[in-house]
């Protein structure tokens, strides 16, 4: 009955133990990954990539739709909570006509999260990322503007 007792004590600890070193652990910034290795966002449609030199491009997971290119800045790091991303870039058409002087800012919000390997949907023809970070995210503005000094 002792040695009972004394292994529930002891898986209780552990359990407890376990339990407040994973809640005190600090979620991972999204801002340091895309600083580091840059991060592939996706929403189903569309791809949005951050690359580590501060390069923007969001392409269709399809064969046609909408893209843009231009940069990103880190304007608020995450602190805990989540990085505010701010994008500059041109908008255009991948299989239709684009105006030439279509100009975006669009404002992300994205939280912590993790690189996972992307899993193809067999209905979706094109071009498809091998990872993307899995993570929360959301567009918080989206804005017209005349063409930005940032942006080719």
């Amino acid at each position: 009955m002792k040695t009972n007792r004394s292994a529930i004590l002891i898986v209780t600890v552990l359990l407890v133990i376990a339990t407040v070193s994973c809640l005190s652990a600090p979620p991972p910034d999204p801002a340091i990954e895309m600083k580091g290795s840059g991060i592939i966002l996706v929403d189903g449609t569309s791809s949005y990539i951050f690359a580590k030199d501060g390069t923007f491009r969001s392409d269709p997971l399809g064969m046609s739709g909408r893209t843009f290119t231009g940069n990103w800045k880190i304007e608020q790091p995450s602190a805990g909570s989540a990085a505010k991303v701010v994008v500059e870039a041109k908008c255009g058409w991948i299989n239709g006509l684009s105006p030439n002087d279509d100009y975006r800012r669009i404002v992300f919000f994205i939280y912590s999260g993790n690189t996972t390997v992307f899993e193809r949907p067999e209905v979706v023809g094109g071009w498809m990322p091998q990872n993307y970070y899995k993570c929360y995210w959301l567009i918080d503005e989206m804005t017209r503007l005349t063409k930005p000094a940032t942006t080719k």
